[in-house]
């Protein structure tokens, strides 16, 4: 078994009940196959944890992914250290328009600190939608905040196009309500971008020591955490200097050696049920 994660229907069912019972019947069959299962492998230990609830606990691994990053890692280090803070902050988060995801409480927190920091500031938001209802009322809160002139509904982009955007972010806010794991945070650190997320499910593992982890969504503390980021000189280089040791730990050499450790590991298991 390979499990990434199912969001909780919790979460989505008030925005799409038939989402919401598709993942019913996901976590149903869990139970039936948990019999048949002789191992899992997970890339999280959050995601370890959800399986243990379903009551998967044997031969059950956590091996890094694969993460195809587009570019060396930390390639634009010395660029970001050195570079100063720039005349507007550029917000930016990654990750499909989907209630778990919270692009309303970036939205709420990016206004905050247009008012309290920076009238010019922007943010983007760069993803495909999964769900429409949300995406309408995302659309009708940014209209009712006045801010429609600052953010960028970016949706699905290239390779090229999401290079552009990392490389002219000046930050990277994360405050999803459940993650399996975040590749768009190693992707923000690989780019040397300061992360700011709300600690969630897998994101302070996925995060590290990288960024700023924060308990409260309340916007003022979020937008204060921003600007603290862009313009403390030695917490945004200590930072960036901490995000070479979380992207080793996501190298490929370490996800390549876990995934044949767990998988020698049930080599066994898979013979005897043959």
């Amino acid at each position: 078994s390979d499990l990434h994660n199912m969001t909780p229907k919790d979460i989505l069912g008030r925005w799409d009940t038939g989402v919401a019972m598709v993942i019913g019947q996901g976590i149903k069959q869990l139970a039936v196959l948990k019999d048949r299962i002789i191992g899992a492998i997970s890339v999280s230990q959050y995601n370890k944890w959800c399986l243990k609830q379903e009551g998967i606990t044997e031969n059950s691994f956590v091996a890094a992914p694969f993460i195809p990053l587009s570019r060396s890692v930390n390639s634009d280090f010395e660029d970001r250290r050195d570079r100063g803070n720039r005349p507007v902050s550029r917000w930016l988060f990654v990750g499909r328009i989907a209630p778990n995801k919270a692009q309303h409480d970036i939205i709420k927190a990016f206004s905050a600190y247009r008012v309290g920091w920076d009238s010019d500031a922007t943010l983007t938001l760069v993803g495909s939608v999964s769900s429409l209802k949300y995406a309408r009322c995302l659309d009708e809160l940014i209209r009712d905040m006045g801010i429609a002139e600052n953010v960028y509904v970016a949706g699905p982009v290239g390779d090229e196009e999401l290079e552009h955007y990392y490389r002219e972010a000046t930050v990277f806010v994360c405050l999803s309500d459940h993650e399996g794991f975040g590749f768009p945070v190693i992707e923000a650190l690989s780019h040397s971008l300061p992360v700011v997320a709300f600690a969630s499910t897998a994101i302070p593992e996925t995060l590290g020591t990288s960024g700023i982890l924060l308990s409260s969504k309340d916007p003022l503390e979020i937008a204060a955490a921003v600007s603290l980021v862009e313009s403390d000189h030695e917490l945004r280089n200590e930072l960036l200097e901490k995000s070479r040791q979380t992207l080793a730990r996501y190298s490929f050499d370490v996800a390549k050696q876990e995934n044949l450790f767990a998988l020698q590991s049930l080599i066994p298991e898979m013979a005897a049920h043959l």
